[in-house]
């Protein structure tokens, strides 16, 4: 997921991200660095408080190029 490049690109550090998406600081740096994984709720709130949809959170592109 490109949590943290879209956190960083909006100039939000990693305390308020946690926060507003009511995650654990901890488990927010483990998702950015790729050490644990995410509940799907967990994801919904995160493409929330970045203001993505999760096809941008997770690097889909739609329509997949040809």
């Amino acid at each position: 997921m490109r949590i943290k490049e879209l956190r960083e690109a909006r100039g939000l550090t990693r305390y308020r991200v946690a926060r507003d998406s009511g995650l654990d600081w901890g488990r927010l740096r483990d998702a950015e660095e790729g050490k644990a994984g995410l509940r799907l709720d967990s994801v919904v709130k995160l493409a929330d408080v970045l203001g993505v949809s999760l096809d941008e959170l997770c690097g889909r592109q739609w329509p997949r190029p040809a």
